[in-house]
């Protein structure tokens, strides 16, 4: 997001990672949130930050431990429900889909 809508969107932020913090069932616990300017480029697919003037943005990494259950995709689904919602109210660029660890087909876990 443009660094000039870093603050505000982190104020809005602060209930939906106090929630995955101390809130919710224990099934997702945010871990760490590391903030990272990056400027655009016009080598990548899919750049983090926009063209144009605007400068660099901020990109927000989120850390979770998740447990492998329904319950856990539901609260990490709202949460980024929640988090995608304000950015893009926020007209922040954008908001990448969470990255999760691939189920191995022979654990019968099913993620």
């Amino acid at each position: 997001m443009p660094l000039s809508k870093m603050v505000e969107w982190v104020a809005r932020a602060k209930p939906s990672f106090r929630d995955a913090t101390s809130g919710g069932t224990g099934a997702v616990a945010l871990l760490n949130c590391t903030v990272r300017l990056v400027e655009w480029d016009r080598w990548s697919a899919l750049p983090y930050a926009a063209a144009g003037d605007q400068g660099p943005s901020a990109a927000f990494v989120l850390y979770y431990r998740l447990h492998r259950t329904a319950q856990a995709d539901a609260e990490l689904r709202s949460l980024h429900s929640r988090l995608a919602e304000l950015s893009l109210r926020n007209a922040a660029v954008g908001f990448p889909q969470p990255a999760q660890r691939m189920p191995d087909p022979g654990s019968g876990t099913g993620g």
